[in-house]
This record gives C-alpha cells, structure tokens and sequence, in this order.
C-alpha cells in the first residue's frame, strides 16, 4: 500500500501535451519499497518528478510486512533519484486549522483492497482549495498515509492556508489518517 507520495510539477503541464513517463525502483528497506518517476515532454524536458513510498501488508491481519520476501529478487536497482533530497514534508495539526467539510467513506472510494484508494486522497485534499485558487497551477504535492479509510468511516477534513501553501489533515475520530500539502503556482 502507498504510504507516502510527492510530486513537483517542474512547469505546468498543457492539455493535449504528450507526455512521457519514466519509472524506476529503488531497493527496498526493512518496510518500504520506494519508486521514482519523471515525466519528460516531447523534447526530453522534464516536466515532473516524483517519488512514492510503500509497504507490503499482510491483507489477512492488515499489519505491516518485511519486504525481505522481495530482496531475494535479483535486481539491478537504479542509483538515480528524482530528488536530490528526498524529503517529505512533516505537517502538524494545531489551532489554525479549520473544519473545511466531513466526507463518509463510499463504496466508490475504495480499491481492490477495500480501503480508500489513493488518489481519492488528493480529490479530499484539492475540494479545500479557495475557489480564487480554481485557476493556479499546481506546484508540489506532498500526501502521507497514516491509516487506511474503510467503508462508512467519517473524516473530518482540516484546512490551513498559508500563502501558497495549502495544508490539509483528515481525521477520523479525533486520529490523523492522512496528511497533505499542495503549493500553487503565483
């Protein structure tokens, strides 16, 4: 399952533009598999860059499982990272923070594994927008998975706005599940 996910939007990218993506992964750890990825336009410029972070699960027992299972798999990992840092960023909640809307789990949320599938996150995270930001590109996006969302779970959805950068923080119970930041363009 993902657990973490950022990606930079290096210019914004034009409708009907072509698009190639290129992916690669980097040699497990202990719990995470991480995977990179750019996106070039036609003339090889890079126009997004991104790196993702996952955890093997044990479906039966929903806990975390040892990637050992996949380090047997002779791989030539790639040394190349999107990111020269490869850092996500930390999102605290605190008093700032505003009830932006509640949102019960659907059926039509969920993925094979019957939790929230991941890009739903990013659909909670952006309905927080401003609409003055409807019309700004997206710079960066940075969401963390803290605890899977089942059917009929309710979230509450927080948000904080700080310039251009949006923070959002789902909670299900007074529990952080996920965590979200999505800076705009000027």
């Amino acid at each position: 399952v993902l657990n973490k996910i950022k990606l930079e939007f290096v210019r914004p990218i034009k409708i009907d533009e072509e698009i190639t993506f290129c992916t690669w992964p980097i040699a497990p750890k202990h719990y995470t598999a991480e995977r990179d990825y750019v996106a070039y336009d036609k003339d090889k410029n890079i126009v997004l860059k991104g790196t993702s972070v996952w955890n093997l699960i044990d479906l039966q027992k929903r806990t975390l499982t040892s990637t050992e299972i996949v380090k047997d798999i002779k791989v030539d990992y790639p040394q190349d990272r999107a990111f020269l840092d490869n850092v996500f960023n930390r999102i605290r909640f605190n008093e700032n923070y505003v009830l932006a809307y509640k949102k019960q789990i659907k059926i039509s949320d969920l993925d094979i594994n019957n939790h929230v599938n991941n890009t739903n996150y990013y659909s909670y995270a952006i309905d927080c927008l401003q609409t003055n930001d409807y019309n700004k590109t997206i710079k960066m996006v940075d969401i963390r998975f803290h605890q899977e969302l089942l059917i009929l779970d309710e979230v509450d959805i927080y948000y904080l706005k700080q310039n251009n950068d949006n923070f959002i923080i789902g909670k299900k119970q007074d529990k952080e599940v996920f965590s979200a930041q999505i800076v705009l363009n000027d």
